[in-house]
């Protein structure tokens, strides 16, 4: 699986982006960037999950069910999270979700650019945080991925999940992002 955003692609253009034995699943932004999308291999089973959805103005994101050999299904999420959208408001329909995610089993993954400071200390990135650690997900990148001469290194991307790759998993590993801006 690779998980994108920030494609700034449109239906018609994903013939564009071709991986040689995958398929990219997308939902394209309604602006001139954002997008978010999902690189999956050619021959994985999968449904694309409306459900899940958060319905925000300013922000898009893609879900599937992918059947796998070891449990029942995972659930798959690309987040992209514009900058202007509503902070608070996204977080309250992100905790939904993960509530959603945590009622259908807790097999999932959901990654992107969140654009939420990880590495700052004030009030709300506590709240978030608190909030997202009392589904008992687990935020996989804790290296900054955005480096600026503009601002102090930033975790903007996140990866979250409730499965343990070390006892799942040994042999897959998860590859964070770091952007040099």
């Amino acid at each position: 699986l690779i998980i994108i955003t920030e494609l700034w692609i449109t239906n018609e253009q994903k013939i564009l982006y071709t991986i040689p034995n995958y398929k990219l699943v997308i939902k394209k932004s309604f602006q001139r960037a954002g997008g978010s999308g999902i690189f999956l291999k050619q021959d994985m089973e999968f449904e694309q999950i409306n459900t899940l959805e958060l319905n925000l103005a300013q922000c898009e994101d893609v879900w599937i069910k992918i059947k796998t050999q070891q449990r029942s299904h995972l659930i798959v999420g690309s987040v992209y999270r514009h900058p202007g959208q509503d902070v608070k408001q996204f977080e309250e329909e992100f905790n939904n979700c993960l509530e959603k995610l945590h009622d259908n089993g807790g097999n999932y993954v959901v990654a992107g650019d969140f654009n939420i400071d990880l590495n700052k200390n004030d009030k709300n990135t506590k709240n978030y945080k608190n909030d997202i650690e009392s589904h008992g997900c687990v935020q996989i990148i804790k290296e900054p991925t955005r480096y600026s001469y503009l601002m102090n290194p930033a975790i903007l991307d996140h990866i979250y999940t409730k499965l343990d790759f070390n006892r799942d998993n040994p042999k897959r590993c998860i590859t964070p992002p770091t952007y040099m801006c």
